[in-house]
């Protein structure tokens, strides 16, 4: 495949949507920013600018909640139409008990560990339904700290304390979300076609 003039691998296509200024090499990087390196430029609320059935890799890192309400659905959607079947989509969010989910000006979305289930297969086929893309939650994870400030010790004993919020089922996950303050969501999404 190419990106401008570049040859990408065409043994798998990964693609970091939103990268922002983080230029990962082998990924297709794709932002709106022109004042960060990227392969291809373009507004993700108006364009994903990919085939049907090309990609075999999505990452959105802090992406999804920059999307304006009325275009989320509409942007899941084109993820959905661009992955092969199979393909897998890492999203990480801002957790909506995070204070900088609701108090940055530029989110319009709020996320907890259940927000991406109108999209699941494996949720009772009546419940809502917003949109046509349909996903495997291969992972939902909460994460109490993320090292924005460089303290390196709560990075240390991160994946201690994330196991205690994720290891023991949804409902104990729901009820930890209700009670306590989480910085970020990590979801794994399997694309699933029919």
């Amino acid at each position: 495949m190419y990106v401008g003039e570049k040859m990408i691998s065409t043994d798998k296509v990964r693609v970091n949507l939103g990268s922002g200024n983080v230029y990962m090499p082998g990924w297709v990087n794709v932002d709106f920013n022109t004042n960060n390196k990227v392969d291809i430029n373009c507004d993700l609320t108006k364009e994903v600018p990919f085939v049907d059935n090309s990609v075999d890799e999505i990452l959105l890192d802090n992406v999804l909640e920059h999307i304006q309400r009325d275009r989320y659905f509409w942007f899941m959607d084109e993820l959905w139409r661009i992955c092969k079947p199979g393909a897998v989509i890492k999203i990480y969010v801002p957790h909506c008990s995070n204070v900088g989910a609701f108090g940055h000006p530029a989110h319009y979305n709020y996320f907890h560990s259940w927000s991406l289930n109108v999209m699941s297969v494996d949720v009772p086929k009546n419940y809502e339904r917003y949109n046509s893309a349909r996903f495997k939650i291969k992972s939902k994870v909460l994460f109490f700290h993320h090292n924005y400030f460089n303290l390196h010790f709560l990075s240390r004993i991160n994946p201690y304390v994330s196991w205690i919020f994720n290891g023991f089922g949804e409902t104990w996950k729901m009820i930890c979300e209700r009670v306590l303050k989480f910085e970020e969501c990590y979801y794994v999404l399997e694309v699933k076609k029919c």
